[in-house]
Order: C-alpha cells, then structure tokens, then sequence
C-alpha cells in the first residue's frame, strides 16, 4: 500500500505547481545546475538553536494526515555538539558510496551544522513493510549551509553513475532536480541501485536550504515502502514551514 501524497496549501508549493498526483511539480533536470547553486539569502536567524530545540520542534509538529512519529523515533539523533560548526566529511567520506540507495540526507546536514535533530515518521497499513520517511533539520553559522548545499552537489555530479562497494558492488545511478521557488536552493536526488534479485532499490533525499537552515528528508523504497517522490517534495515544503512557524525563520 502506497502513502498518499501530501497536499499542501502553502504559497510556495501552489508557486511551483501541482502533480496528476496532488504533490509537488517537479522541476526539469536541464534547471539542476543553475538552480543548485547558492541564491541570496532572504531570511536569517536571530540566533542558532541547539540539537535537542530543533528536536522539540519535531516532537512538537502537527504532522500530515495520516503519519506518525515512528515507535523511537522522537527526536532521534540530536546533534552532540550543539553549537559548534562541523569540520565538513574527511576525503574518505566523501565519495559515491554515501549517495546509495540507502542515503541518509542526516550525513551531509551534519557536515558543517551547528545543531541538527532527526526524526522517523510511518505511515501505518496493515502490510509489515510500512512505508517511511527521516526528517532532518540542521541549523548552521553564516555560509555553512550554503557550503552544504554546494558541496552535495558536487558529489552528485561526479557519482551519476557508480558501482556500490558497499552493497556487493551493485550498478547505480543518480539524478538531481529542483523544485522552483521553495527555499533559497533545494536539491532532490534520486538514486536508483540494480540488485541481482530484488529488482531496482530507489533512494530519495530531498534538502531545502532557507538561510542558514537546512531541511531535509528522506526514504528508500526498497526498504521502507512505497513513498512517491511528490510526498517526499511534500514532506520539505511542510518541514520548512514547522520552522517558520516556530520563529527560526523570519
């Protein structure tokens, strides 16, 4: 059973334009390269809130229809170092493997943030296979989540296509789009991983930068259940909002 695709009332995603499937428009690829790259800054914080702040906001969010906070997942993964900038991935960290299909978009918002928190939503049905998304949102010193953003796509750029060392050296691709007018830049990825004998694994990581934030989210299907890429489009629009609503952006 397929999650529903999130719709969202909000200016930005009626901007962008609606999907057949009532989400997010998504934008041409041939507007990837001009639209990855760092925009002026239109809204700042007053002050970087810590790891367990950000979690609350979280913990605290009314969520779409439907989903729920999964069973440990409240707030997980709060960042240790509350406001101190990261150094960025070490070289032996920042290669192909790290956009597989079972890419986590909390890596490269811990690259260079402050304060980071995550947590884990479900969508229950009645199959064991319960489709699921991580939510991540990072807050960063001037230029960090700018740098974030950059940084990623690079990375992208240079693994299209690769053979994962570490999923038994499985052939995968990868592709970038953008969705106009949400955030000063935001990246959706897609990764797509050809196994041997259960079909094409699909990972999504969709990051929204406003500011010195970053929100993110992310799902693998292959793993977690049908979620369509308009849910996970969705699912930053909404998480961008929860930050709007909680006076981090202004």
């Amino acid at each position: 059973m397929a999650a529903p695709v999130i719709v969202m009332a909000v200016a930005t995603i009626m901007t962008a334009g609606c999907s057949s499937g009532g989400g997010l428009a998504e934008h041409p690829s041939s507007h990837s390269t001009a639209s990855s790259q760092p925009q002026p800054t239109t809204s700042k914080a007053a002050a970087i809130p810590n790891g367990p702040q950000l979690g609350k906001m979280l913990a605290a969010a009314h969520l779409p229809k439907g989903w729920e906070i999964a069973p440990g997942g409240d707030s997980i993964g709060t960042s240790s170092s509350m406001l101190m900038a990261g150094d960025g991935p070490t070289p032996a960290e920042y290669t192909c493997k790290y956009l597989d299909s079972g890419a986590s978009a909390g890596y490269p918002i811990s690259w260079w943030s402050s304060s980071d928190a995550s947590a884990v939503l479900e969508y229950p049905t009645t199959a064991a296979n319960l489709p699921q998304v991580t939510l991540n949102v990072g807050a960063y010193a001037p230029g960090n989540a700018a740098k974030t953003m950059a940084k990623l796509a690079a990375l992208q750029a240079r693994c299209r296509s690769f053979r994962d060392p570490s999923v038994d050296n499985f052939p995968t691709t990868t592709s970038v789009k953008t969705i106009p007018h949400l955030g000063d830049q935001n990246l959706f990825l897609t990764s797509r991983e050809r196994t041997n004998n259960a079909g094409t694994l699909v990972g999504q990581m969709f990051l929204v930068r406003d500011g010195n934030y970053i929100v993110a989210v992310d799902t693998n299907t292959g793993l977690d259940g049908d979620v369509r890429p308009a849910t996970v489009q969705g699912f930053g629009a909404w998480l961008l909002q929860q930050l709007q609503q909680a006076n981090y952006l202004s």
